[in-house]
């Protein structure tokens, strides 16, 4: 079983972690994700009462890690340590973890406003935890500088990610976001991707492209239009000429290897839907990220299984021909969860077959 295998494996029956702690990877040290490096392909499985009756379960052995299958030994992974930064206060007297989390990839995560209008009005994403989570409801671009710098200087941050929950007028949360670009940009020279809803008008991305952004995430997640609207009640509302103008604005800006938008698989839609949507996207110049969905706990569909390893095989299989086809290139991406990588094998079955 190659590396690209057993990553969808562990994606579709879950990782148990009942005798090892591993929330140091996360600034919440008790959100014990199992995350971990298979040689150096990384592996995020989220927590979900799906995974409870996993065979796979990961264990400390030797001081180091493995992952075992119905008691027997399976492969050794990889963990990195603890990072140290986030048990730090900024200036303000606030905990860093409270600020984003550092994804055990090098990849700082952060939402610039936390609060969702969405969650708001009951009508989040049926896969969001973000209304459950307990970071800081806004932060300020000099508190993301101050947590960026700390991290720089202990050397386990790469990149960066900002994000913000839909918030009402035209530009949805962009504003804010590209401030806090721009902050960081003048001070760092590191790749930043920012993961935004496609705004009322499409101008207002010329303020990330001015912040100096590498990427943008624009996410459809669901090219189902009757799935659609099940869930992502919030979302759906969206009409796909708003993504589409959104997204040719963003290559307009960027070029192409730089515009992601996110495909999930297993909320119901048909696989039709998602070559269909894939296909509609790379003709943009946009690159089709494909992922499983992950049922994780606090969302609304805690309990739901994710799509099975011989379909995802299957869809990843197509999706890849498709970015290939258009001749486009995920491994350029430069920040956002493309480079981090942990929740979706479609490089992995780029880069080593299946």
């Amino acid at each position: 079983m190659n590396l690209a295998a057993m990553k969808i494996k562990f994606h579709a029956e879950g990782v148990r972690k009942d005798k090892c702690h591993l929330g140091e990877l996360y600034s919440k040290y008790d959100w014990s994700l199992p995350c971990f490096f298979l040689q150096d392909v990384p592996v995020i499985v989220r927590h979900g009462k799906w995974a409870e009756l996993s065979p796979f379960e990961i264990r400390e052995v030797n001081g180091g890690y493995a992952i075992f299958r119905d008691g027997e030994f399976f492969v050794d992974v990889f963990i990195p340590p603890k990072p140290r930064f986030l048990e730090r206060k900024n200036s303000d007297g606030v905990p860093m973890y409270k600020i984003g989390e550092l994804i055990f990839t090098g990849n700082f995560s952060l939402l610039v406003n936390q609060q969702c209008l969405f969650w708001k009005t009951g009508k989040q994403c049926c896969f969001c935890t973000v209304g459950n989570q307990g970071f800081l409801k806004t932060k300020t671009p000099e508190q993301i500088v101050e947590v960026v710098q700390a991290g720089l200087d202990e050397g386990v941050i790469k990149r960066v990610t900002m994000m913000t929950g839909y918030r009402p007028g035209a530009d949805v949360g962009i504003t804010a976001v590209s401030e806090a670009v721009k902050a960081v940009k003048e001070r760092f020279d590191i790749p930043i991707c920012a993961d935004i809803s496609p705004p009322r008008d499409e101008r207002y991305l010329e303020l990330l492209a001015d912040a100096g952004v590498d990427s943008l995430e624009i996410n459809i997640e669901c090219f189902d239009f009757h799935v659609r609207a099940r869930v992502l009640p919030g979302k759906s509302r969206m009409s796909i000429e708003r993504y589409t103008r959104a997204w040719k604005k963003g290559v307009d800006l960027l070029g192409e290897n730089r515009i992601v938008s996110i495909i999930m698989a297993g909320l119901g839609e048909s696989n039709s839907s998602i070559f269909e949507g894939a296909e509609y996207i790379a003709n943009l110049g946009v690159i089709p990220y494909l992922t499983p969905v992950h049922p994780a706990s606090g969302s609304r569909i805690d309990g739901q299984s994710p799509p099975s390893a011989q379909r995802m095989t299957k869809l990843y299989r197509e999706v890849a021909e498709i970015i290939k086809k258009y001749g486009l290139n995920p491994f350029k991406v430069r920040a956002g969860m493309i480079p981090s990588g942990g929740e979706s094998a479609l490089k992995e079955v780029m880069r080593f077959g299946i």
